[in-house]
């Protein structure tokens, strides 16, 4: 087992050689000082590129009165961050070849040595932007480093568009240090700086000359022993095929307004209107907010229903016409007869004649799914279909395919649009370089969590009040024995892939997919498979292509059948209704903290 408990720190030294761009290569002789900003001569340093990369100085024979001269191509008033040396690169919009990304250039390093899996490191640069009115200010905070265990290929007339670099917001016409802190997850050895693509830039593709330049200097690379990290610092896990933390959704605080009514009287009147808009026009940066919109009656009359649902479609139409909103987010129920007030007497019977308008935490994503379900429900399947389709078009890639689990949408399964829907899905797994493996692993997963984890309530979202509040496992009906089943038929499929594919890599069908493997075996209890590819696993983590929990996972259920403590603390007892009891034994609980913490997992504790 790869030893991942302690390190020995030795005197932090940089692993960047030549990192203040301060060793060149001796200069032929006669070469004219306007040429040694030529980047071949820089030593240790290697690049890529449409855009030339120059190698910045200052001369030293031309340095009087402590004043440097420039000599070099640089040709500006800019000065190194420190000493004589700096790499000056350059991005532009206006590029011949790929005119919807722009031309750049990348400088890489190896380092001295690889990062030690489990230690913390110091990454850093410092970054001169000249101010320039006309570019394109996006690549202010896209400028960044890419740690890799292999060198980085980009092809002269393309840009990275890495899952992750660590980078900053640069403040034009001043030197700007780039830092980071990194847990190492894999021995990365080699270092990449440049301006990277992402959904944020570029935004601007004219046809102008118009280059953006940038200087580098000062780059380093050390170890920080974890002892003297700062507690405030939070070191990233890191390693090839790092997944960006989704932003958490915003919680909206929900406020409602309350519109009432005459008896029989359907639409608000002119100062009804006036609280709508007001109450609108209060919530409308909620642009990805769906708003609920409840009808209720007195007790009095025989279609209190019919009369509940037409007020509330009233104060519906007056919302969608006048803001032009997507009908998806205006959700609207009649609940009949209410009770805010008992009823007994006029007063409490005016309480109850009302329509009650909601801002809510339903995004707008979820409730154009919840506008599909409806269409099924009433079987309108065109609509249900072409409802569906754009719902697939604007998920989060990771989410499109819970669609095909979602066991409220079975009835549509029966229909001819069905197929349809599913391929939709599926081309989108061509972002991954093994797309048919990626679908079917991916399937298997959410097959294996369909009896667990899943919820396709989250698709929906929940309004209380009007939906249940959840899906159990108990909700549909299944025991143990039936998951038992499931499960081993999960494992015939995992190991017929295996057999013919091999264990899944991050690289060729995607993080998720690639974890699905873990999950099956450890379920289907086989220790046989978990005990044959856990050292399978540990080799692939250390060249990034799988994750350090499902390797703690496999190896703490392996001890547990042995009867032996966990290392991690990753497996807990659950009861024949799906809760947790309890944390199976540990060794120590220190040691697991360290060795969770050392694999980027966060701490646990003894329950």
């Amino acid at each position: 087992m790869f030893c991942l408990f302690s390190s020995v720190h030795g005197k932090s030294q940089n692993l960047i050689h030549n990192p203040d761009f301060e060793s060149h290569k001796e200069f032929p002789p006669g070469l004219s000082p306007f040429k040694w900003g030529t980047i071949e001569y820089l030593r240790d340093w290697t690049y890529t590129g449409w855009e030339v990369i120059d190698y910045c100085h200052l001369s030293l024979e031309n340095r009087t009165d402590k004043i440097f001269k420039r000599t070099s191509c640089c040709g500006n008033t800019i000065n190194p961050h420190s000493g004589s040396g700096m790499v000056k690169m350059a991005y532009s919009e206006s590029c011949p070849f790929t005119p919807s990304t722009g031309c750049t250039d990348y400088l890489t390093a190896v380092l001295s040595s690889p990062l030690v899996v489990g230690d913390i490191y110091e990454v850093s640069m410092w970054v001169y932007f000249p101010g320039n009115w006309a570019e394109d200010s996006t690549i202010y905070s896209s400028i960044g480093m890419y740690l890799t265990l292999y060198p980085v290929k980009v092809g002269s007339h393309e840009m990275s568009n890495a899952e992750f670099y660590f980078g900053d917001t640069i403040i034009p016409n001043k030197w700007i240090q780039i830092k980071h802190y990194v847990r190492a997850l894999c021995p990365l050895k080699h270092l990449t700086i440049g301006a990277f693509r992402n959904d944020k830039f570029p935004t601007l593709h004219r046809a102008i000359d118009n280059m953006a330049v940038y200087f580098i200097d000062d780059v380093k690379v050390i170890e920080v022993p974890e002892e003297n990290l700062p507690k405030n610092i939070l070191p990233t896990p890191f390693c090839n095929y790092f997944e960006r933390i989704k932003k958490a959704e915003e919680i909206v605080n929900v406020d409602e307004i309350n519109i009432f009514f005459e008896p029989d009287e359907v639409f608000p009147d002119a100062n009804d209107l006036a609280k709508i808009d007001s109450f609108y026009l209060s919530k409308e940066g909620n642009q990805n907010r769906a708003f609920i919109i409840t009808g209720h009656t007195d007790d009095e009359g025989n279609d209190n229903l019919r009369l509940s649902l037409e007020r509330a479609i009233a104060a519906k139409e007056y919302l969608k016409l006048k803001y032009n909103i997507e009908d998806h987010r205006l959700i609207s129920f009649g609940m009949g007869i209410d009770t805010l007030g008992n009823n007994s007497t006029s007063k409490d019977k005016q309480l109850n004649r009302r329509v009650t308008i909601q801002n809510s935490n339903i995004s707008s994503l979820q409730a154009l799914y919840r506008k599909g379900l409806d269409h099924v429900s009433s079987k309108v399947i065109p609509e249900a279909a072409k409802t569906f389709k754009a719902w697939i078009e604007l998920a989060p890639r990771d989410k499109k395919i819970q669609i095909l689990h979602d066991p409220r949408l079975q009835a549509l399964k029966t229909e001819s649009v069905w197929p349809y829907l599913v391929a939709e899905v599926r081309k989108h797994y061509r972002y991954y370089s093994k797309p048919i493996n990626s679908f079917f692993l991916d399937s298997l997963f959410f097959t294996d969590q369909r009896y667990r984890t899943y919820t396709p309530t989250q698709l929906s979202g929940i309004i209380p009040g009007i939906d249940s509040s959840g899906w159990s496992r108990q909700e549909r009906n299944y025991g143990w024995k039936e998951i038992c089943f499931f499960d081993s038929l999960n494992l015939a499929a995992l190991q017929s892939y295996i057999l013919k594919h091999g264990y899944p890599k991050i690289s060729d069908v995607g993080r998720r997919p690639a974890k699905a493997a873990t999950h099956i075996f450890i379920h289907s209890n086989d220790t046989t498979s978990m005990i044959k590819y856990l050292s399978v696993i540990e080799k692939y983590c250390l060249e990034g292509e799988a994750e350090w929990e499902s390797y703690a996972i496999l190896f703490d259920k392996i001890q547990t059948f042995r009867g032996l403590p966990q290392h991690y603390g990753t497996q807990y007892s659950i009861n024949e209704e799906n809760q947790v009891t309890g944390l199976y034994p540990v060794d120590d609980m220190e040691k697991v903290n360290i060795r969770r913490k050392r694999i980027g997992l966060h701490q646990t504790y003894q329950h």
